[in-house]
């Protein structure tokens, strides 16, 4: 597993449907080694401190494997860049499926700890130019995950990522997105992902809310992640 690209972006007006916002989303990658911080890359920036950032959400990884497996077929004919999903890492061999929420890996010089799956916003549709990314990228369960620091360091563009420690738990950021979107029920799952000490509250009420509504079909409740 390692690092492929490592990026940054900068607070900028946009508009999008005639909406003017704020975003850093447009990722660019590093010329050098960066520096990675408790909360995140020196040189980065998050415009909505509520979604983005603070210390469960310090890094966003995703994976370029979901770019030639998946996005290359389903936006044809958009280029796409390192950075495109707003990452400030595209990896290589590190899987959404294949990890764990609380797994700690070494990052170059870093020690990070997979933390939540990544709930898009309209500000990805923006980035890419298109309607129709964000149910695409939820149902195609290719979220990529965000990573809190344990320990800060240096990490660029080729660098090594090793795996420390697995959560006993051993529950994928695939398996919350699931959970989430109903395309499974299996309670022993959901009692486990519940016990996770990454998990914030609302995602919590969340998960609860999911999987009551696709085991009673009650009425589906909105929420965030």
């Amino acid at each position: 597993m390692q690092v492929i690209s490592v990026n940054l972006g900068r607070i900028r007006e946009t508009t999008w449907k005639g909406k003017v916002f704020k975003t850093a989303i447009f990722k660019e990658p590093a010329s050098g080694p960066v520096q990675i911080a408790t909360l995140g890359l020196e040189g980065d920036q998050q415009a909505n401190t509520t979604n983005h950032g603070g210390i469960l959400k310090a890094l966003f990884a995703y994976p370029f494997e979901h770019y030639t497996e998946f996005w290359e077929l389903a936006l044809a004919g958009t280029p796409l860049a390192y950075g495109s999903f707003g990452e400030n890492l595209t990896t290589q061999g590190w899987m959404d499926h294949r990890i764990h929420v609380g797994d700690t890996y070494r990052l170059g010089r870093a020690l990070v700890v997979i933390t939540i799956p990544r709930k898009p916003y309209f500000k990805l549709n923006a980035r890419l130019g298109r309607d129709d990314v964000l149910p695409k990228y939820l149902e195609s369960k290719r979220t990529g995950f965000y990573l809190s620091v344990v320990e800060p360091g240096v990490v660029a563009a080729g660098d090594s990522i090793e795996l420390v420690a697995t959560h006993p738990l051993k529950v994928t950021p695939s398996d919350l997105v699931n959970l989430y979107l109903g395309h499974t029920v299996d309670p022993g799952l959901r009692d486990r992902a519940l016990k996770l000490e990454v998990l914030t509250q609302p995602m919590r009420d969340l998960l609860n809310q999911r999987f009551e509504r696709f085991t009673s079909h009650s009425e589906e409740e909105s929420a965030e992640f």
